[in-house]
């Protein structure tokens, strides 16, 4: 991948939402690996006879090449890079769940930490590949918060004194972490030191902390959230797991 001139080239992203553009064209809200989310204008993707219509799918590794200096791009050229089983069911609702956190939480151009679109990557290839996905989701959700500006790990990091799993603690958000004294504000969340080790290391999320965990990010997510903002995703994704925990 290079830039010259305002173009880019062989750029890996994904189609994370489409909108019409004039009377055969799409705007593509891409998500890319080094640059965020970028706007880009395909012209003449919505004729019928357009050769990259079968190739703008949402949750498929694509490679990007576009030009142009404003915040609206051109699209030159797209590949596909070899995808994953297609999303269905659940794991669609689930998709368009990430998709819809990444277009709230992230501005557009926004730099981005690298790896944070390998997460992205790796999360729709556990949806698809149907491992896990409980916990990818809300590790989705952890890494996305991170990248916003919202941090976990730091919290855990700054907590001076060993998390016993047997505990029950008062996360306080962007405080830090104590022992549950039995009073909580708006600002605090009841959380089992158990959790706090399992998510500060990655591990997979057993079904015994699958409902505390997704309580715990949807109250941190409401925070993040833009004012009044809701996803229309987001109470069909907590009906469908709360049924699986």
């Amino acid at each position: 991948m290079h830039k010259k001139d305002g173009k880019v080239e062989a750029q890996k992203g994904y189609v994370i939402h489409t909108y019409p553009y004039k009377e055969t064209s799409l705007i593509l809200d891409v998500f890319t690996e080094q640059y965020g989310r970028v706007s880009i204008v395909a012209r003449g993707a919505r004729r019928p006879n357009s050769a990259i219509r079968s190739v703008l799918l949402p949750f498929q590794l694509l490679e990007f090449s576009w030009f142009g200096k404003s915040e609206l791009k051109t699209l030159h050229k797209i590949e596909w890079c070899g995808g994953v089983r297609a999303l269905a069911g659940n794991a669609l609702i689930s998709g368009y769940y990430l998709n819809e956190l990444l277009i709230a939480l992230l501005p557009k151009e926004d730099s981005i930490e690298p790896q944070f679109f390998w997460t992205y990557h790796h999360t729709v290839k556990s949806l698809a590949d149907e491992i896990f996905e409980h916990s990818a989701i809300r590790y989705y959700e952890l890494a996305l918060l991170r990248s916003a500006g919202y941090g976990f790990h730091a919290v855990i990091e700054e907590h001076a004194l060993p998390i016993l799993p047997e505990k029950t603690y008062r996360y306080r958000y962007e405080y830090g972490i104590g022992l549950h004294d039995g009073v909580l504000t708006p600002l605090d969340f009841s959380i089992t030191g158990e959790l706090i080790q399992v998510l500060s290391k990655g591990d997979v999320i057993e079904k015994h902390l699958r409902k505390e965990a997704r309580q715990f990010l949807a109250w941190l997510l409401k925070f993040a959230l833009p004012e009044q903002h809701s996803l229309q995703s987001q109470v069909l994704i907590q009906k469908i797991y709360a049924l699986q925990d």
